[in-house]
């Protein structure tokens, strides 16, 4: 079945995100967040589309730094648990397969 309209002939569509971008200008229809920005690009002393696209580039920087930092701290709380279980004493000198209980051809021996 054909869908009804294929977005990915469009301009801008992402596939692996499966959005469209417009073109279109964007619109704040927020007074603060308009003082914010005219405020910004006034102390960088830029337009404001200027501004307001370093602004989400430095934001985009620091979270994926954040994001990279997360990963590295539970990656290395995993490494500590698989130190700690790689230094705790064998209790048993059975296989895995004699603990489970199956013999030398995968059958349950119990």
């Amino acid at each position: 079945m054909t869908p009804a309209f294929d977005y990915t002939s469009r301009p801008f569509y992402n596939e692996r995100l499966r959005i469209e971008r417009s073109a279109v200008g964007l619109s704040i229809k927020n007074d603060e967040v308009e003082r914010m920005i005219r405020a910004l690009a006034a102390r960088r002393h830029m337009p404001m589309t200027e501004a307001l696209r370093q602004l989400l580039a430095e934001e985009e920087a620091r979270a994926a730094e954040a994001q990279a930092a997360e990963i590295e701290t539970k990656v290395a709380a995993i490494r500590r648990i698989q130190q700690e279980i790689a230094a705790m004493p064998t209790i048993s000198d059975m296989t895995d397969d004699e603990i489970l209980g199956y013999d030398e051809n995968g059958i349950p021996s119990r």
